[in-house]
């Protein structure tokens, strides 16, 4: 009948929703899991977005560190080229200077002669420039004084000293003056008075203020024994005028006021460099190429450091770049697989949507199932109640028949 049709109907209606909620159940549990795994996957890509923004800030410091350091390798390159490049121009003036010496040049003729053979003489001691050690604070002085005397030949014996004469007239090789230590007069220091010491400008005894072997004292003495050193021609007056013109006064730029009272003094346009001043040359190029060589060997040093922090910085550049590749790739994997989660996330709500419409449908089915049972119910009542009646009338028009 109508109500087993529409019963059966129901049942089969509900069967399915008894499946849909257990798809439902299935795909919200896989949507729970989705979202769990999503999250885990944007935990990820937060992590990995910061590191990959930490190692670019460090690799930018590191390269920008590289560069300068770069350019701190490249200046101290330059310097030190630059200091080997001066090294070698003195190097270059020293071999100049050492031939000018092993050449005697400024030497008068005969000097030079004897000397360039020395050999031949083993009673020669040298020149006098050759003997005494002046400090260049004073070279102009005692060059001042000396003059000639600089290149007066000292020997231990009147013996070599003709025997350097007799070579001279021989070789028509020029003329020396020679002082023999065996033969030459000795005189002292003249003894300054007390006063002069303590006028302002007097710096001191020539005899005192340059260096020399013992042995060539006598050689000293003849030479500069009157002789007094001051700073400048107005306290040079002041000295000799004390000194009773007992003194040969000398001052740090060469003016000279001789014990006599006779001034020489003034200056050429173009200096000239004495047998003193040159030695002086000569001592400063040493000095000077020794720093030059110092100061290449720091430097040299220097650019080796820089060139090892700079193949270390390189290494290190080259590791973060490393890093930040490893670093950018697991975040594009990671990136993908938060799309492709999120992709079947959103498959997943709406399959759950198409369900729970689905739910909808079936409870206004079930509504109408309820209804048309109803319905069907009454209907069914009132067939009943008629078919009673009919049932009824029947019976009462029997009965009437049976009494007739």
């Amino acid at each position: 009948n109508q109500e087993n049709f529409l019963k059966q109907g129901h049942q089969q209606r509900l069967s399915q929703e008894k499946q849909s909620n257990a798809d439902l159940a299935t795909r919200q549990e896989k949507h729970a899991a989705l979202e769990k795994r999503g999250q885990l996957a944007q935990d990820k890509i937060d992590q990995l977005t910061a590191k990959v923004k930490d190692c670019q800030a460090k690799l930018a410091d590191t390269q920008q560190k590289l560069a300068d350091l770069t350019n701190q390798y490249q200046e101290t390159q330059r310097q030190w080229y630059q200091a080997l490049g001066d090294a070698h121009s003195t190097e270059s003036q020293i071999r100049n200077f050492r031939a000018m010496e092993e050449e005697y040049a400024g030497y008068y003729r005969g000097v030079q002669a004897v000397l360039k053979n020395r050999q031949q003489f083993p009673g020669l001691a040298g020149a006098v420039s050759e003997l005494v050690e002046v400090p260049a604070k004073l070279t102009t002085a005692i060059e001042t004084v000396l003059g000639g005397q600089l290149q007066q030949l000292v020997v231990d014996s009147q013996t070599m000293g003709k025997q350097i004469i007799h070579y001279l007239i021989n070789k028509r090789a020029g003329r020396v003056t020679i002082l023999p230590l065996n033969t030459l007069s000795s005189r002292q220091p003249v003894m300054v008075n007390p006063t002069v010491v303590n006028l302002p400008g007097y710096i001191g005894r020539a005899t005192d203020l340059i260096k020399y072997e013992n042995r060539y004292q006598i050689i000293v003495n003849h030479l500069l024994a009157n002789t007094v050193i001051v700073d400048n021609l107005d306290h040079a007056t002041a000295v000799a005028r004390a000194g009773h013109h007992q003194l040969r006064v000398v001052t740090l730029d060469g003016q000279l006021i001789n014990a006599s009272g006779a001034m020489t003094g003034g200056a050429n346009r173009h200096h000239q460099h004495g047998l003193l001043s040159q030695r002086q040359s000569g001592k400063k190029l040493d000095a000077l190429l020794k720093r030059q060589q110092d100061q290449a060997k720091q430097l040299e040093k220097r650019v080796a450091a820089l060139q090892a922090s700079h193949q270390r910085g390189q290494a290190q550049v080259t590791a973060l770049q490393e890093k930040l590749h490893s670093y950018q790739g697991q975040l594009q994997d990671a990136q993908g697989q938060s799309r492709i989660l999120e992709d079947q996330r959103a498959e997943i709500e709406s399959q759950i949507s198409t369900l729970k419409r689905q739910f909808a449908l079936q409870d206004d089915q079930h509504q109408d199932f309820q209804s048309a049972l109803a319905d069907n119910q009454a209907a069914q009542k009132t067939t009943d109640q008629q078919l009673a009646q009919v049932q009824a009338d029947t019976q009462e028009v029997n009965q009437q028949i049976r009494r007739r």
